[in-house]
C-alpha cells in the first residue's frame, strides 16, 4: 500500500521531502519502506539511522535507497513522527473512555502515567536525534513543537463530555498554547537528560502544574 499521509503535520513535511526526489521511473514509497525504518527506530539506538542498516533491513541496495528517499534521515523522521503520533492518538483515545465524572486532578494523572508509560519506550537519544534535526530545517523553531497540536480534537471531545465542573473553560485560541505547555512539562524533563525524568518528582510536578492550568 502507498503511503499518503499521517497525522501529523511534520510527519507529512517528511514525507512531501521523499516525493520530491522521486521520478516518473522510480517505485513510489511504500508502507514496506516506512515499515523497515520503524523497525530500526524501536532498537533505540541513532547509531543505526544510516543507510547500511537500512540497506540491511530492507534488501534495497544503497544507490536504491537514495533515490526512492533522498536523504536517508528523512525516512527515520518520518517514521519517529508517524509513532508519535500514534501514540497521542491512543492516550487521548484512553481520556476518552473515561468517566465523565472524572475530576481535573484525577484525569490529569491517568493522562501522565500514559505519557510517561510511552515516553519510556523512547530512547532520550531518539528525542535529540529528531529536535536536533527538526530545528536545522524549520524555517520558524516554534514550529517544531505544533506537534502537541495533534491533541486538540480529543481534549475537545474529554471536556466537551465532562459533567465534574472542575475544568475550566479554555478558549479556541488558548488551546495550542495549553497543548504546548503540556507536552512541556512532560517531555522537556526526559529530551534535556534531567535526572528527575519520569521519577515521583517530576511525575508530581506534572501533575500539580497541569492540573493548575486546567482546573476551575
Amino acid at each position: 500500500a502507498v503511503v499518503s499521509k499521517f497525522i501529523g503535520s511534520d510527519a507529512e513535511l517528511y514525507y512531501n521531502e521523499i516525493r520530491k526526489v522521486r521520478t516518473n521511473n522510480l517505485t513510489v514509497v511504500t508502507s514496506h519502506d516506512i515499515t523497515h525504518a520503524e523497525k530500526i527506530v524501536e532498537e533505540g539506538d541513532v547509531d543505526l539511522f544510516v543507510a547500511r542498516n537500512l540497506s540491511k533491513e530492507s534488501g534495497y541496495s544503497l544507490g536504491s535507497l537514495i533515490n526512492r528517499l533522498g536523504k536517508i534521515e528523512n525516512i527515520f523522521l518520518y517514521a519517529i513522527t508517524k509513532e508519535r503520533s500514534r501514540q497521542i492518538n491512543a492516550i487521548g483515545e484512553a481520556l476518552e473512555q473515561l468517566d465523565p465524572e472524572v475530576t481535573v486532578h484525577e484525569l490529569v494523572e491517568k493522562f501522565v502515567d500514559l505519557c510517561f508509560a510511552a515516553i519510556n519506550k523512547v530512547s532520550p537519544r531518539i528525542m535529540k536525534y529528531y529536535e536536533k534535526r527538526a530545528v536545522q530545517r524549520a524555517e520558524n523553531v516554534a514550529d517544531v513543537f505544533l506537534y502537541a497540536e495533534e491533541m486538540i480534537p480529543q481534549l475537545n471531545r474529554v471536556l466537551a463530555k465532562n459533567r465534574s465542573n472542575t475544568f475550566r473553560p479554555l478558549s479556541e485560541s488558548e488551546k495550542p498554547y495549553v497543548a504546548r505547555a503540556i507536552f512541556q512539562f512532560l517531555e522537556r524533563p526526559f529530551a534535556e537528560g534531567d535526572s528527575i525524568a519520569g521519577t515521583p518528582e517530576h511525575r508530581a510536578m506534572a501533575v500539580n502544574g497541569l492540573a493548575g492550568i486546567l482546573k476551575t
